[in-house]
């Protein structure tokens, strides 16, 4: 079943800002407000977090500026940051799925793919 996650534009924006107020801060340490984040969790995680449960380990491959944000700082159950929930492991080439094939629970495997995103395509030209 896909799992539309809404205009590219939107998604860039949300994961831009926490990134962009971090680069522009002065003084003292750079650390996320508890805010950080808030709308690309909810745009990117939120709407695949139902197809992911009891899913231990996440197998990403992001693309564009959704590359330039750790999954892991985004927020999961209760508040807590994902990287207190789940692994994620990041890949730069999806072909590298087929070389983990010997790895992993044979005798219940599962897998999410999400392909042939155009990332650059208008909102108003999308289909349904």
């Amino acid at each position: 079943m896909p799992v539309d996650l809404g205009p590219a534009a939107t998604i860039e924006a949300a994961v831009r800002a926490p990134l962009e107020s971090l680069s522009t801060a002065r003084g003292g340490a750079l650390a996320p407000r508890p805010d950080h984040g808030a709308d690309a969790t909810r745009m990117i995680w939120e709407p695949l977090r139902a197809h992911l449960e009891g899913v231990d380990t996440v197998i990403v491959s992001p693309d564009g500026v959704i590359a330039t944000i750790p999954f892991e700082l985004l927020r999961g159950a209760e508040g807590r940051y994902l990287v207190e929930e789940r692994s994620f492991v990041y890949l730069t080439d999806p072909t590298d799925l087929v070389r983990m094939g010997a790895i992993g629970d044979r005798a219940n495997p599962s897998l999410l793919c999400v392909g042939a995103v155009d990332f650059d395509q208008a909102a108003d030209d999308a289909t349904p």
